[in-house]
């Protein structure tokens, strides 16, 4: 099965490779200052650092995965990589954000109106039925499957030599041909991603025992998380989820592709 290969394919790829941390945790660092400084003025800082440094190591990442993946290229550079597909990923990411910005609205207006409008959300005036509840369920999963139409989109600019529009639509092509694996891919990742994260960030990062506790410390926006420990815990989490998760995206996407070359 390609979704479980692809993720063993992943974790050779970074015990090949293990300087692949190297990166991940450069990504790392960057969520983990934004996570911080939500709600003040450093936020404007750490996303524009995010915004200008993320595709640049992005790409060297992807680069260095297909590198290291069975099946992939050899002899990539980083630095290479970074340079050359960065102004590919940054007006990618910024095209597909707005895209999804717009879809996303489109989705939310229908759920708002199928609830009874912006008033009725608002004051809190809002009859759940079967009906509604049931519609509306189906309004988010529309929109998580849309949003996976581009989740392919940085490695076919990297893996493939692609720019912007052409990698969009390489992203689509891959997952239309091979949608029940994309979404078994997704679902995967989803665990994954819950296991690596929210088991420590449960405890260290909220500081709560119980469900309940930790809706609050989310709702309170994240405290504690400056705590030398909290951030600790954050910044290791970050970075292997992102070395595995990213890893494990370019090696599906190298298996996907793949696949429909020997066909």
């Amino acid at each position: 099965m390609v979704v479980l290969q692809s993720f063993s394919t992943a974790l050779q790829s970074v015990g090949r490779r293990p300087t692949l941390a190297v990166p991940a945790a450069v990504l790392a660092t960057i969520s983990v200052a934004s996570t911080v400084s939500q709600g003040s003025l450093w936020s404007l800082v750490t996303s524009l650092l995010s915004l200008l440094v993320t595709p640049f190591v992005m790409a060297g990442f992807i680069a260095l995965v297909d590198d290291a993946r069975t099946g992939g290229r050899r002899d990539a550079d980083f630095f290479a990589a970074g340079r050359h597909y960065f102004l590919t990923l940054l007006g990618g990411n910024l095209l597909v954000g707005l895209v999804m910005v717009v879809i996303g609205g489109i989705i939310v207006a229908a759920g708002v109106a199928v609830l009874g409008g912006f008033a009725a959300v608002l004051g809190g005036d809002v009859t759940l039925t079967p009906v509604t509840v049931a519609i509306v369920g189906v309004l988010a999963v529309v929109g998580w499957l849309v949003s996976l139409l581009f989740r392919f989109f940085a490695p076919a600019a990297v893996v493939e030599d692609r720019r912007v529009g052409s990698a969009i639509g390489r992203s689509v092509e891959v997952v239309t041909d091979n949608f029940l694996a994309v979404v078994g891919f997704a679902l995967f990742s989803g665990l994954v991603s819950l296991v690596l994260n929210f088991g420590p960030m449960w405890y260290f990062v909220f500081d709560a025992t119980t469900v309940d506790g930790v809706v609050a410390a989310v709702q309170a926006g994240y405290p504690g998380a400056t705590a030398p420990v909290a951030l600790v815990v954050l910044f290791l989490t970050s970075t292997v989820s992102t070395l595995l998760l990213q890893s494990y995206l370019v090696c599906f996407f190298g298996a996907c592709t793949r696949r429909a070359h020997d066909g």
